[in-house]
């Protein structure tokens, strides 16, 4: 999720073991660090598509958990929370290169 700007606290579930709890706000379910009630949800790697799995309210099931790792980190800069996300559909080896991101997306942030 690269796009809101990370607390310690959301940092430090990163690198840990428990899946993420945030709030869905709004019409839209727009995320929020702010708040609690979904759990995100983890890609099950064993699927040719990478299904998602474990996301749900987090009433419904128990808490997900996953392999920690300290390597983990957020794309997420003091300053954008959006260009080093963006940078990264340009390293790939599908197409198409950029997933429909522009440089001018990127010039612009």
């Amino acid at each position: 999720m690269g796009t809101l700007k990370y607390t310690d606290e959301v940092r430090n579930i990163l690198v840990g073991s428990a899946v993420l709890d945030i709030g869905l706000v709004g019409p839209s379910m727009f995320p929020t660090f702010e708040s609690r009630g979904y759990y995100m949800g983890v890609i099950d790697g064993t699927t040719q598509y990478g299904t998602i799995i474990d996301a749900s309210p987090d009433t419904a099931i128990p808490q997900p958990y996953v392999i920690a790792d300290p390597s983990r980190n957020s794309l997420t800069t003091s300053t954008s929370t959006s260009l080093e996300w963006m940078k990264q559909f340009f390293i790939t080896t599908s197409n198409p290169k950029g997933h429909g991101f522009t440089q001018s997306n990127l010039d612009r942030d």
